[in-house]
């Protein structure tokens, strides 16, 4: 389990990078629009805060012996910020998608 909590840790850092970059696959509705770079960049730093918490937790959990129930209870509350922060940034762009429509 640590490595695999390791490997998904370095995958959403890569992610991350990639979207602060602006290579990032983002839905339809949300390309081709004056914040689209934006959005691609808001979305790398929300795989970042998923992914550097959870590099962290390998190297607590590979230096110390905790029981599994610890483990997964201390996964579950690094992943919280990067959920939290998808869940609003969606939620604003989305509000923003439909200003837009409307406007139109």
């Amino acid at each position: 389990m640590n490595d695999i909590i390791l490997f998904l840790g370095v995958i959403y850092i890569l992610y991350g990078l990639l979207g602060l970059v602006g290579v990032q696959r983002i839905p339809q509705e949300f390309r081709h629009r004056s914040w689209t770079a934006r959005y691609k960049r808001v979305r790398g730093v929300g795989w970042l805060i998923l992914g550097v918490p959870w590099c962290v937790l390998y190297l607590l959990i590979r230096s110390a012996e905790l029981p599994r129930l610890v483990v997964v209870l201390l996964l579950i509350a690094c992943s919280l910020p990067g959920i939290v922060w998808s869940y609003r940034t969606e939620r604003s762009y989305r509000a923003r998608i439909e200003k837009e429509d409307t406007e139109e």
